[in-house]
């Protein structure tokens, strides 16, 4: 079960560093505005980091028609499906 706390802004801004803490560490922490109710602070999570990259890693598994560059039929910019 997880601890929850809930502070009004004031106390929030005086303890956001604790506050901060404790939401990594899977508390749930609410803070109460009179105006707009209550909102939860939560951790977002860091993205794992991507090996490093290898050029040339996939060469010759890609290809790129001839007429790549040319430009696009009318029917297609118009939507016209019949031609």
């Amino acid at each position: 079960m997880a601890v929850s706390t809930t502070l009004t802004i004031s106390e929030a801004r005086e303890k956001l560093p604790q506050l901060l803490e404790l939401a990594h560490a899977g508390h749930e922490v609410f803070i109460q505005d009179p105006r707009q109710g209550k909102t939860r602070l939560v951790p977002v999570p860091v993205p794992a980091a991507a090996g490093p990259r290898h050029f040339g890693l996939h060469a010759g598994e890609v290809w790129m028609s001839d007429d790549f560059n040319a430009p696009l039929p009318d029917a297609f910019w118009l939507n016209d499906r019949a031609k």
